[in-house]
């Protein structure tokens, strides 16, 4: 089997896991802007009750009382809704992660298909110092094991000298898909991440 082949084989599975990409990433932009929203009023809510508290008379009437009460209750359920949004974010980057991660186990079980052991060593250079093919690896081997929290060597090694080049996160007791995915390799597309592959395996 030669890369081609794999690739033909696994066509269906991977553009649709790039097309759902691309509709996490209209949700995410949709839920950053919703967010925004969400936070100022979050904080014209908290800025409204604090000026609540400021009243120069300091004559506290049972209107006074529940006015403070509702103004609280407001600031509170923005704040809620601001923490939801946050939260809407984070599922949407998360389900991104998982989905980059796929990519890269796909990446690598081509890779591995086609040449064994020895692909790793191959490919194009990635910034200053990687090959292609360590960096599928690694970045595969760190997606699939973040959680464990104790990364091989040749993972750190790999990342810090992505980290170096590309500016990604080197947080390696997170999931960094997304990052190696997008702005290392610069597969923003099926087609990318295809012609990548055939051009080097």
């Amino acid at each position: 089997m030669d890369i081609r082949q794999y690739l033909d084989f696994h066509r269906f599975a991977i553009e649709k896991q790039f097309e759902i990409i691309l509709e996490y990433q209209k949700r995410l932009e949709a839920s950053v802007r919703a967010a925004g929203f969400a936070e100022a009023r979050a904080n014209d809510r908290s800025l409204e009750y604090m000026a609540a508290d400021l009243d120069p008379d300091e004559i506290f009437t049972q209107r006074d009382v529940w006015l403070r009460f509702e103004w609280l209750h407001r600031a509170q359920q923005e704040s809620k809704a601001s923490q939801n949004r946050l939260q809407e974010i984070e599922q949407h980057l998360s389900g991104i992660n998982q989905l980059c991660g796929l990519i890269l186990q796909s990446a690598k079980q081509g890779v591995s298909a086609v040449n064994g052991s020895t692909g790793w060593g191959m490919g194009r250079v990635v910034g200053s110092t990687e090959l292609l093919g360590n960096v599928i690896l690694q970045a595969r081997n760190q997606a699939s094991h973040y959680e464990e929290g104790s990364p091989k060597q040749r993972v750190k090694d790999c990342f810090a000298h992505l980290h170096a080049d590309f500016g990604i996160p080197d947080d390696l007791t997170k999931n960094l898909a997304r990052y190696v995915v997008f702005d290392v390799l610069g597969w923003h597309s099926y087609n990318a991440y295809e012609a990548d592959m055939l051009g080097n395996f």
